[in-house]
């Protein structure tokens, strides 16, 4: 796996394609887990890419987040900060993980509420239902 440049202040997750120039086919700003969300639609929209082909750099990939990334089937991520939760999830699988640092845990609640899952349906279906309520919070704030 090619060693992928640090993110630009503001961007939280961009992709690439492996074998393409390096362009990011996908970048988002967005907080938590809203990025891989949007690149899960992003990607349901263009089945024409091939999520093996592509390279994923984040921020930070929790056992949350790597839940989302192995929905997407892209196997080759790299990110500034990884939890070995979230290691515990991709390694076994054969994914490519590259990381600047590894923690044992990140400080995030949907993190703690999957430790110990290993059934990507219940897991998926639990976030979907975390950001339904988030943003359902955020419309009624506004």
């Amino acid at each position: 796996m090619r060693d992928l440049p640090p993110l630009p202040e503001g961007i939280t997750l961009r992709v690439w394609q492996e074998s393409g120039p390096d362009v990011p086919l996908f970048e988002s700003r967005g907080k938590w887990l809203h990025p891989l969300f949007e690149l899960t639609e992003f990607l349901g929209s263009r089945p024409f890419l091939q999520p093996e082909s592509l390279l994923l750099r984040d921020r930070i990939i929790g056992r949350a987040a790597a839940f989302l990334i192995v929905r997407l089937g892209i196997r080759r991520v790299s990110a500034d900060l990884v939890s070995r939760r979230a290691l515990s999830l991709l390694e076994p699988l054969g994914w490519t993980v590259m990381a600047r640092a590894v923690v044992d845990r990140i400080g995030c609640q949907t993190e703690d509420l999957l430790e110990h899952e290993g059934n990507g349906d219940r897991a998926w279906a639990l976030l979907v239902d975390r950001r339904n309520r988030a943003l359902a919070a955020a419309q009624a704030e506004h």
